[in-house]
């Protein structure tokens, strides 16, 4: 609703005076915002009373202008109140109202302008008292209690906690708020939040407007206060439900950053200036603003200079903008590591922004600027390797994945040791071999659900929840401060990740304690593994996704494979101690046989409970072949509308006699069993059919008579539809 009415009235300022009126559009357009935005002059007054006076047209244009901005005060109860000043101690100060009369109580200056005004007073009082009245006079209708509160210094602490004891005051339309040191937070009834870091000064103009003169801020604005507005001396930035940094430097530069969700940022054309004058002082409403401005999302910054140009800001820091939504990290005492970030990207091809942390690597850091996932430790009772805590990290753009001609340059601030973590299912690039080593630790990433196409996931608290996949750590010692080049990685990339960048002082990275490799390596069944911790295998996977089963080019799903209960085989499910059960809709007989596994039956529709099996998290199944055989081929179907359409596995043989023990974690406690293959569509899109063949060069894999599959930890476990397995030719029934 507030989207709407500030879209309206923004189309309305467009739209040209009708045709009956003799009056310039643009100097009427700019004389009303002027009076909306408190700008105007006592010759702004004149000129428009001479305009209205001459025609007709202009008092239509001037009444749909204050209708569209009444109607928004409504929606806000735009009384002469607008906030609570917390006031604990004296970093901060009110400046004081701003044109009172002009500014704060826009209604009744527009009743007095009428008045004095006899030649329009009809017009022009119809018009105000029509669509001002009530909200123009504060004492008519509410005390002035505020709609925000302001507290100040509170958030100096590293944790955010608010002090007990304020001092709360009323704080009114025009007032300044100014700080010239430590943090303010400007918090509004509306949902809005504004944190000031000092020196900085702000001027309220109403519960859903401010104007940012100087110095830096932040804005987290709730879904009530969507359309709220910062303006600055030469833009403005309209909420659409975000988290967004803003700076006004001296010069009147402007800076901003969108941390989450979407802005609208409105900028001024450039205006002629002679070089090395001082920053034009010209208000906002004066300035001809571009129509439709910019869309900025997650990760995007643009910087703005006092005479209009508008570039690409290309980095930012965590302490270069205040947040008490999250804590207050002290300075490394061996000083900062990563000076600078930038690319080889062209201006004109994105807005997209580096933040640097410094000393933020964490548990449940977040990885990338337009993605909420967050950097995890792999097992819950190890967390993160010692040697990355507390380290500075970049925080890249994540869709810079698709992008193999890419250059990320980083200045180092001193002797370093720079890691980067790698997504394991991607080919490890020629940069990256030739210049680093693996470290043989891993860490892992907390995906949230960023599309419809993942909407399963969630964000787990921690180390070892809720984890979606995993990046090797590889490293390089820099023995001295200066520039560092990474390049770009290969696809597929569809659903891998973008590497990340840490980095720590040398000497501190040499010091640090070694760690058992292990309590930092996915385990077999967990949800995470990769080739990385697997043994060299048997067989070669290959994975599609189609429409149908009957579009399936690999091979068909059948009926009198060596698998086939048909045959007299069985799939057996495993739940030693309850563990990796079934989910109870899959139909389970005696000894834990599951024939959904192997009748031959395919999905009728892409919710199939009846033919299909799917565990609870991980599952573990096997195959008795009843005699040792060499396999020429396996192949896994699956089909959902939706996540469980996914394959992610391993599968296992072995010729032993008797069933080999079934519950290890690592390739080292495989006794007896031999690594056929990894099965991981997880690369492809969610639903559909999803079909998986394991093969081998010379034909046949084996023998073997006990055939295991463990399915991968996931919130969407594989929906099986059917599992087939072909001996080779001399080894068929």
């Amino acid at each position: 609703m507030i989207q709407q009415q500030m879209d309206s009235m923004q189309e309305d300022a467009k739209q040209p005076v009708p045709s009956s009126t003799n009056a310039d559009t643009p100097k009427l357009r700019r004389l009303l915002a002027s009076v909306v935005l408190g700008d105007a002059s006592s010759d702004d007054w004149q000129a428009l009373n001479d305009l209205l006076l001459q025609d007709s047209g202009a008092r239509e244009y001037a009444s749909r202008y204050f209708e569209e901005e009444a109607s928004l005060r409504r929606e806000f109860a735009l009384y002469d109140k607008v906030a609570n000043f917390n006031l604990p101690g004296e970093d901060a100060a009110i400046a004081g109202r701003a044109l009172p009369k002009e500014v704060s109580r826009v209604a009744k200056r527009w009743r007095a302008f009428a008045g004095a005004s006899l030649a329009v007073a009809a017009a022009l009082a119809a018009i105000v008292a029509t669509y001002f009245d009530g909200v123009s006079d504060p004492a008519a209708s509410v005390p002035s209690a505020g709609v925000a509160r302001v507290v100040v210094g509170a958030i100096d602490s590293a944790v955010g906690d608010t002090p007990g004891n304020t001092d709360i005051r009323p704080i009114h339309i025009g007032d300044r708020i100014a700080t010239e040191e430590g943090l303010a937070s400007l918090r509004f009834d509306c949902g809005a939040e504004v944190v000031l870091k000092g020196p900085a000064e702000i001027e309220v103009v109403s519960p859903m407007r401010a104007r940012l003169i100087r110095g830096t801020l932040t804005a987290q604005v709730q879904e009530s206060a969507h359309g709220f507005r910062i303006d600055t001396p030469n833009s403005r930035v309209i909420d659409l439900g975000t988290e967004f940094g803003l700076s006004v430097d001296d010069e009147g530069d402007t800076e901003m950053v969108v941390f989450t969700g979407k802005v609208a940022l409105q900028y001024a054309a450039a205006l002629p200036i002679d070089i090395g004058a001082p920053a034009p002082n010209v208000p906002l409403s004066n300035l001809e603003l571009l129509g439709d401005g910019r869309l900025l999302t997650d990760g995007e910054a643009m910087g703005i200079s006092r005479s209009g140009e508008v570039r690409r800001l290309m980095m930012v820091r965590d302490t270069d903008f205040p947040r008490s939504f999250a804590p207050i990290r002290q300075p490394s005492p061996t000083g900062r590591v990563l000076e600078r970030v930038w690319d080889n990207i062209r201006d004109r091809d994105t807005a997209k922004c580096y933040r640097v942390s410094e000393g933020g690597f964490g548990e449940d850091a977040q990885a990338f600027v337009d993605r909420h996932y967050q950097w995890n430790g792999i097992q819950k009772e190890h967390g993160l390797p010692q040697f990355l805590r507390g380290a500075d990290y970049v925080l890249p753009y994540c869709d810079d994945k698709v992008d193999e001609n890419l250059k990320v340059t980083v200045r180092l601030a001193q002797a370093a040791r720079l890691y980067v973590l790698l997504d394991n299912r991607l080919e490890i690039p020629a940069w990256l071999k030739a210049e680093y080593q693996d470290s043989g630790y891993d860490v892992a990433i907390d995906e949230d659900n960023f599309s419809n196409e993942r909407s399963w996931q969630h964000l787990g608290v921690g180390p070892g929840e809720l984890l979606d996949r995993t990046c090797s750590v590889w490293f390089r010692d820099v023995l001295a401060p200066g520039d560092v080049v990474l390049g770009g990685i290969k696809p597929p990339s569809d659903w891998s990740v973008m590497y990340g960048v840490v980095a720590k002082p040398l000497n501190d990275a040499s010091r640090a304690a070694a760690e058992p490799a292990s309590h930092h390596q996915a385990t077999i069944g967990r949800g995470l593994v990769h080739t990385g911790v697997l043994p060299r295998p048997i067989a070669s996977a290959a994975w599609e996704r189609v429409e149908s089963f009957d579009k399936v080019t690999l091979a068909p799903p059948s009926a009198e494979d060596a698998a086939s209960s048909s045959k007299g085989r069985r799939m057996i499910a495993h739940s030693p101690g309850g563990q990796w059960l079934p989910h109870p809709n899959v139909t389970v007989l005696k000894a834990g046989v599951v024939p959904a596994l192997n009748d031959g039956l395919l999905s009728r529709n892409n919710d199939d409970l009846e033919r299909n099996a799917w565990f609870n998290n991980q599952g573990r199944f096997t195959l008795d072949l009843l005699q040792p055989t060499l396999i020429r081929q396996i192949n896994g179907f699956s089909w959902h509308r939706w996540g469980r359409s996914l394959q992610h596995f391993t599968v296992w043989g072995s010729n032993a006699e008797t069933l080999p023990p079934i519950d290890f974690e690592t390739s080292d406690e495989a006794r007896d069993w031999e690594f056929i293959g990894l099965v991981d569509s997880r690369f492809g899109d969610p639903g559909g059919v999803h079909a998986s063949q394991l093969t081998t060069s010379t034909g046949s894999m084996g023998p073997f008579r006990h055939l295991l599959w463990i399915v991968e930890r996931s919130e969407q476990s594989t929906f099986f539809a059917e599992v087939d397995v072909h001996a080779s030719i001399r080894d068929r029934d």
